[in-house]
């Protein structure tokens, strides 16, 4: 065994040991996260519109179904990673408009955001040696998948429910990494779907911190190579970036434009720049009225 192994070995030992037994995965629970799955995305199959809405906050949807349909460039930040995925959905031989196929993506995305969910806090409740920690997990996992908010952005042609699954991602690579020192390997794929979600949005590097925090554990115990590799991942998956930067330059039917403009034009455009009026000198009575209504939403989520 190499000198680095044998140093991660004992690492994983050491913040291990803090830890519950690893869990196992029973006949029961897959039977009953495939009922729970099946009822979830029939629920959101049934409760779609029929087609275009504005309704939940869907005002972009005709313009991203144009925008995945012919490969183009979105709406600051451009959503590259999501026009590629809409624009694969939409070529699926599926029965159903445009708009249906991005709804069946919608679905898809909320449920792998509930699985992952759930996958964290069984952890998590393993971890702190709760009863019945499957049960939290199957729990969490619902909750998540039938509150307000989240089933309306399941249902509609929206970029939101893959921010959701990046954050849900990320969430169980913290859990998991608070286990043991993960590999170099693991490491640059966690830093390559950070970067993927940092394209698709960046108000991933508000979360970041956060998932940093629930990995404080082992973080003392990484290698630099380990840092190394997530840095390394991170670069590589922003490469939706450079797509879009190729897009734009092709001039495609649906361009919002400026990614092609050069460097300057291309930043002002992933960060999202034209909309910093909004942010600016916000008066207090705005704030306070925002902070109201998202506070009467929550009973009802």
């Amino acid at each position: 065994m190499s000198t680095f192994s044998s140093e991660t070995s004992k690492n994983n030992d050491r913040v291990g040991a803090q830890h519950a037994a690893p869990l196992r995965i029973t006949r029961w629970l897959i039977v009953a996260a495939l009922l729970m799955a099946a009822v979830l995305i029939s629920l959101y199959a049934i409760t779609a519109p029929p087609g275009l809405t504005w309704e939940h906050g869907g005002v972009d949807g005709g313009e991203l179904a144009v925008v995945s349909a012919r490969l183009g460039v979105a709406h600051p930040p451009g959503y590259g990673l999501y026009t590629l995925l809409g624009g694969l959905f939409i070529r699926l031989p599926l029965p159903g408009t445009p708009i249906q196929h991005l709804q069946i993506l919608s679905h898809l995305l909320a449920l792998l955001s509930c699985a992952l969910t759930g996958l964290a806090a069984r952890r998590l409740a393993a971890d702190n040696r709760l009863p019945l920690p499957n049960v939290v997990g199957l729990v969490a996992a619902l909750t998540l998948g039938l509150s307000r908010t989240f089933w309306s952005q399941a249902i509609i042609a929206e970029v939101y429910t893959l921010s959701l699954a990046f954050f849900c991602a990320g969430l169980l690579l913290s859990v998991d990494w608070s286990k043991q020192v993960p590999s170099p390997r693991t490491l640059f794929a966690g830093g390559f779907l950070l970067g993927m979600a940092a394209t698709h949005h960046l108000t991933t590097v508000l979360w970041l911190p956060g998932l940093l925090w629930l990995a404080r554990r082992s973080l003392r115990s990484w290698t630099w190579r380990g840092w190394l590799a997530l840095v390394i991942g991170g670069i590589v998956g922003l490469w939706p970036w450079l797509w879009l930067m190729l897009r734009g330059g092709a001039d495609p039917a649906a361009n919002w434009g400026g990614v092609d403009g050069g460097l300057s034009e291309f930043w002002a455009h992933i960060t999202g720049q034209q909309y910093n009026v909004y942010l600016n000198d916000p008066s207090p009575g705005a704030l306070i009225n925002g902070i109201g209504n998202w506070a009467k939403s929550l009973p009802v989520e």
